[in-house]
């Protein structure tokens, strides 16, 4: 049942629904399962100071398409202000990519006054198979947050960390439209990285003591591995268009991409040879190896990702690891420790405020930890790092930057409102588009785009440019119709905005949502008045 706490306006646009049966509607784009009200703490590390943060936890159930094409439920919880009503521009939103952020780190979002959305409840598939079902629910998550009214779509970050940073590339390229996004030590090349894992973790097997496992994380997530492996064909060419390097040309929005020089799960080989540091030898069992080009993608031609990032939109940073940090502890932690709760005495890690670049696309962050060492996790030292400037610095003027667009951009968006299962981009590499059932990814695609557009005049001039380059064939927000004896030519390049609306509000009236229909309609008449698309509204002509 829901509280009597709850905010209205998050669940004005919601019913409450059985789980197993949601509903593929753009007006109840999610199903409320049970709201919470929670008192948390957000804890500035740059200021030294703390605030209480009143918390609405909405957990949901959403529709999406899975990876066999079938119907899924999806799980889901919002981290909301305690407001009576959301400000007229709409919330910001955070979406926390593949693994779930809790209330006390949402809590920092929260008391800046914007919105998390996150997952919840992902089974072995999502959470192991880095391209099956949990890629699919991430994808339509994500284009969830911009179903939400109460949301500003032009203030969307990403996030995400490890898989999640993985999957936060996946998204950054895939679903275009957020301002900003940040992955934490992601698989870049996943050939590589599955390789590694599997390879590498040989040295544990048939060793029943975890005690005595030689590389102890490597077999705790060995299952990511296997099932990632068994989803995707043994051809290079599956496992390098699900890798960040082919899809650099579509990640348009301001990207942070962070490694760390020890890191045992996620080698920083894959990233760049100038951050790879040697363990001495004897380090690691006979055989070990982390050569990138002994085990990467031979599409890469032996590239690391910093290569193939363009020179001329990208800073790197190396970081260096902050006094007084300790070593992380084991995972998993010896048995006879497995209990035992840090002293009351030991200090917390040290506060580093992680640097990003404020004018070019792409910032690249290297810890520098040294080599990694057998008990190394992604981080060889504890360090509590603090980027949340990054976030506010780059929604602060709302979506993508006018530069955004590209022709490789719109060719995507164009696949995606077809339902295209891929299209091919630089050196015949597949693009696939990974889309969701057709109303609720037509509506992405145009709230997308409405987010690049509303950036102002050069993004309107650029699309519009770009659109008038495209086939015939492939121009598909024009509209030709007839209309009490005369004919209507609506060309999307004349009113990029208007054929947005109007799209829109066709998707809205099949929908029945009535509300959305008559908005759409108004701002059409108002703000393009002797537009074709407002007299096809007029006319009622979808």
């Amino acid at each position: 049942m829901l509280g009597i706490h709850v905010v209205s306006w998050a669940i004005a646009c919601c019913t409450v629904l059985e789980p197993q049966a949601p509903r593929l509607s753009l007006q109840q784009p999610y199903a409320v399962l049970r709201d919470t009200l929670l008192h948390e703490t957000f804890n500035d590390l740059l200021a030294d100071a703390s605030y209480p943060v009143e918390i609405v936890q909405v957990e949901l159930t959403f529709p999406y398409r899975g990876f066999d094409g079938t119907l899924k439920v999806g799980y889901g919880c919002l981290y909301l202000p305690n407001i009576p009503a959301p400000p007229p521009e709409g919330l910001p939103l955070g979406i926390s990519i593949h693994y779930g952020m809790g209330s006390g780190g949402a809590a920092a979002f929260v008391h800046h006054g914007w919105a998390v959305l996150s997952p919840t409840r992902f089974g072995k598939d999502h959470g192991g198979n880095l391209v099956g079902d949990g890629l699919s629910h991430t994808l339509s998550m994500v284009e969830l947050g911009r179903r939400l009214p109460w949301v500003d779509i032009t203030r969307i970050a990403y996030f995400g960390g490890s898989a999640g940073g993985y999957q936060c590339l996946m998204v950054a390229a895939m679903r275009f439209g957020a301002a900003c996004a940040w992955a934490e030590v992601p698989l870049s090349d996943l050939y590589y990285n599955i390789r590694h894992l599997v390879r590498n973790d040989r040295f544990n097997e048939g060793i029943e003591n975890s005690d005595e496992w030689p590389i102890p994380t490597l077999h705790v997530v060995r299952s990511v591995g296997d099932l990632t492996t068994a989803a995707l064909d043994s051809a290079p060419e599956a496992w390098w268009s699900y890798s960040a390097a082919p899809l650099v040309p579509l990640i348009r929005q301001a990207m942070a991409i962070t490694w760390s020089t020890a890191d045992i799960l996620v080698p920083v080989n894959q990233g760049g040879d100038a951050f790879v540091r040697e363990p001495a030898p004897g380090t690691f069992p006979d055989g070990f190896t982390l050569d990138y080009r002994a085990l990467g993608n031979p599409l890469s031609q032996g590239h690391p990702l910093v290569d193939v990032l363009p020179a001329d939109d990208t800073e790197i940073f190396v970081v260096p690891t902050p006094e007084g940090a300790s070593h992380v502890p084991r995972l998993p932690p010896l048995k006879g420790s497995a209990g035992e709760k840090p002293k009351s005495d030991t200090p917390p890690p040290p506060v580093q405020r992680t640097p990003w670049s404020m004018d070019k696309r792409f910032s690249v962050i290297v810890y520098e930890e040294g080599a990694p060492d057998p008990l190394c996790s992604h981080r060889k030292y504890q360090a509590r790092q603090v980027n949340l400037p990054f976030y506010w610095y780059h929604t602060a003027e709302g979506g993508p930057p006018a530069d955004a667009m590209t022709a490789d951009v719109l060719r995507y968006l164009v696949a995606r409102w077809n339902g295209e299962e891929a299209i091919t981009g630089p050196d015949s590499v597949k693009w696939f588009t990974r889309t969701d059932y057709q109303p609720l990814e037509r509506w992405d695609v145009l709230a997308a785009q409405e987010a690049y557009l509303r950036r102002g005049a050069d993004a309107l001039a650029r699309w519009a440019a770009l659109y008038r380059a495209l086939p015939p064939e492939r121009r598909v927000w024009d509209v030709s119709a007839a209309v009490e004896g005369r004919s209507i030519e609506a060309h999307a390049d004349g009113a990029p905005l208007a054929a947005i609306w109007y799209h829109q509000w066709r998707l809205a009236r099949k929908d029945r949502w009535e509300a959305k229909t008559r908005e759409l309609a108004e701002r059409l008449a108002a703000t393009y008045p002797s537009s074709p698309y407002t007299a096809l509204v007029r006319h009622g002509v979808e």
